[in-house]
């Protein structure tokens, strides 16, 4: 038995969410890449990098890369994802 790719989705979302809202930020995009499958008693990991930042009138747009990593040191997941943080 494996874990669906849209549990690892959720907790992908839910990670940029409660980074974000705090700051008055939603993310705006993401897209994901599944790599490799989550099992039942996994514990997963998921980061959150800015690779980019644009200054605009109402805010700011963030460029972010995440990866998903197992207890393993395994990337389970990647994505590229696009966040809005209004001023």
């Amino acid at each position: 038995m494996i874990g669906h790719g849209l549990m690892t989705y959720s907790l992908m979302v839910r990670s940029m969410t409660d980074w974000l809202w705090p700051d008055n930020g939603n993310h705006r995009r993401l897209e994901t890449r599944f790599r490799s499958p989550v099992y039942p008693g996994d514990t997963i990991q998921v980061r959150i990098e800015v690779q980019d930042k644009r200054e605009t009138r109402k805010g700011k747009w963030l460029v972010c890369g995440l990866t998903v990593t197992s207890q393993r040191d395994e990337i389970v997941s990647t994505g590229d994802a696009l966040a809005e943080i209004l001023n």
